[in-house]
């Protein structure tokens, strides 16, 4: 390897490690923020362009996002963050949502894709045995 080549792997090297301490920070960030249901600090890490797609439908624009996630925050009792994975520009976390007065969580999923320090796309996946019956019906719509 050229002295030129040696040089640009480890500034591509570095440009990684910061690339990915940004994904980790980002992520800890929408967990901690959705957990102590914080939607302007979520709303702060939400690129413009946002994307949030479930198994139902996709939107675009962090308000539309927000303004779902109110609806179910307003019903959940407790988030527990049960694990998370790092890939790249991409995490998983991996939830369980308590929704009153139901003792079960629903396992939530969501896979958040983030450049330059904010959110571009989350993709939601839920498991709908425990889900109340009411979220169920709007899912259908």
């Amino acid at each position: 390897m050229s002295p030129e080549d040696i040089l640009v792997a480890q500034i591509q090297a570095v440009r990684r490690v910061g690339e990915n301490r940004e994904s980790t920070r980002v992520a800890e960030a929408y967990s901690a923020a959705l957990q102590n249901r914080n939607l302007t600090a979520i709303s702060n890490i939400l690129h413009p362009q946002f994307n949030y797609v479930t198994p139902t439908g996709e939107t675009q624009g962090k308000e539309s996002f927000l303004a779902t996630l109110q609806k179910v925050l307003n019903h959940v009792q407790k988030i527990d963050e049960t694990a998370h994975y790092e890939a790249g520009n991409q995490t998983a976390h991996i939830y369980s949502m308590f929704f009153a007065p139901s003792p079960n969580p629903v396992s939530t999923i969501h896979i958040l894709t983030h450049d330059e320090g904010k959110i571009t796309k989350v993709q939601e996946i839920d498991d709908t045995k425990f889900l109340p019956d009411h979220f169920k019906q709007e899912n259908k719509s």
